[in-house]
């Protein structure tokens, strides 16, 4: 294994006056426009209605930042209280253009249900946000009739050369299990219904798993990978979002490992796209390493390389990887609130 080094760094920012007071956010995701400007999406606190928002840069600006609610837009003027945002996704195409997912939740308490809605994000000619256009997907599945809808989680691909939504249900809201169950959404509707089933085979806790959208080597469709233990035991599963071969048939599901000899749970997951295809690393982390399997080490039985050993990655939060060029760039953040990053040329990865 090479040699490497962990380094802590603390930067003060200078010369910023705080103009406006944040309340503090939940569940956030950054993005960058094609210009270098900032783009920060977040559900906002609770008192403040949980609105979906994002936090845009706007160079020039008195306050150099512009925070616009995008789900009020998704409701009608009338509509008080506002309907809390409990789940979001965004992605980002090749092109730089973004678009929005985001489950609406309405109801009493105790039998709530959400609705899933889909736009793209839009600015003036200035660079302010503009309130999206939303289109509701209510659920329509053919498998089964539901009384209500609890999203688990919401995945968006990042447009290699199709787009596809993934949606979590939790799949009895009023078992103590929690169990999930999984969906992609077809905008199309080319059999009258957006939601298809594309279950996982086996039984994941809403609470603990970790999920992201990609593609080995080899396949001409993305597909989904999801990591987390059923009873103590790790599980990591790669399925492609639709049977290649023969469409009315269930895709089948490839069992990764971190590690040969030692059960590791994966605490996080994150890809990084490829230069030149659409495919994609797998990294993972958990109990205090960082493993990566490449695009073409993703089939049934494969194991993971360790990249890395260290405290920080213990209890991951969030792991994100991207592609800087001629370097690959992870970053995260253990349960501990320690952000951490690590890079490695990427013609040393192999």
């Amino acid at each position: 294994m090479p040699t490497y080094q962990i380094k802590h760094s603390t930067e003060l920012m200078e010369n910023y006056q705080q103009a406006t007071v944040m309340a503090p956010q939940k569940d956030f995701r950054a993005l960058q426009t094609a210009d270098g400007r900032a783009l920060v999406f977040s559900i906002a606190s609770d008192d403040l209605g949980a609105a979906f928002t994002v936090t845009a840069e706007l160079p020039g600006d008195r306050h150099g930042w512009q925070i616009v609610d995008l789900s009020s837009s998704a409701q009608h003027p009338s509509q008080a209280p506002a309907l809390p945002c409990r789940h979001f996704a965004v992605g980002q195409r090749p092109g730089g253009s973004v678009h929005l997912a985001m489950a609406l939740r309405s109801g009493p308490a105790d039998r709530f249900s959400d609705t899933v809605y889909l736009a793209e994000l839009t600015a003036d000619a200035t660079g302010h946000v503009q309130a999206p256009s939303w289109t509701a997907y209510p659920y329509d599945g053919a498998d089964t009739t539901r009384s209500r809808v609890e999203v688990a989680g919401i995945f968006l691909s990042q447009a290699t050369d199709g787009e596809y939504v993934i949606v979590d249900l939790v799949r009895d809201p009023d078992s103590p299990t929690q169990h999930v169950v999984r969906y992609y959404l077809d905008r199309a509707k080319p059999d009258g219904r957006a939601w298809h089933l594309h279950d996982i085979p086996i039984d994941l806790s809403a609470e603990v798993y970790a999920s992201v959208l990609g593609r080995r080597d080899g396949d001409g469709i993305d597909g989904v990978y999801v990591g987390g233990q059923i009873d103590g035991s790790p599980q990591i599963l790669y399925t492609p979002m639709f049977n290649e071969l023969q469409r009315n048939r269930h895709p089948y599901s490839a069992y990764l490992r971190l590690s040969a000899d030692a059960p590791h749970v994966p605490d996080a997951l994150a890809v990084c796209p490829n230069p030149g295809d659409a495919t994609t690393d797998l990294y993972a982390a958990g109990d205090g390493g960082l493993y990566r399997f490449a695009s073409t080490n993703q089939h049934n039985g494969d194991t993971a390389v360790l990249v890395l050993e260290h405290p920080l990655f213990q209890r991951v939060a969030d792991l994100f990887a991207f592609d800087d060029e001629d370097r690959v760039v992870v970053w995260g953040r253990n349960a501990d609130n320690l952000a951490f990053y690590t890079s490695c040329p990427r013609a040393d990865l192999d």
